[in-house]
């Protein structure tokens, strides 16, 4: 009997983004899955609003994707000066 993963959501999961500062006044680069991700039967089930909320809190101005790599991944930048 095959079993569905838990599922992982918004809530249970937060929407996790890698940072890579580009310099004082260059800004940031962040990575992550794509916000909203539906995927029931490998246990996803994010919620758009709430994931793309928690990217304009870590300051994203620029949104992008890349789906040349396995699943997309979300690209997003901030141009604010890094602190």
């Amino acid at each position: 009997m095959n079993r569905l993963p838990p599922l992982q959501n918004s809530i249970s999961s937060p929407l996790r983004i890698a940072e890579i500062v580009l310099g004082e006044s260059e800004g940031r680069l962040g990575l992550t899955i794509c916000p909203g991700k539906k995927d029931l039967p490998r246990g996803w089930d994010r919620d758009l609003e709430k994931d793309l909320r928690a990217m304009r809190d870590w300051g994203a101005s620029t949104v992008g994707q890349n789906r040349q790599l396995r699943g997309t991944i979300m690209i997003i930048a901030s141009m604010q000066k890094t602190t």
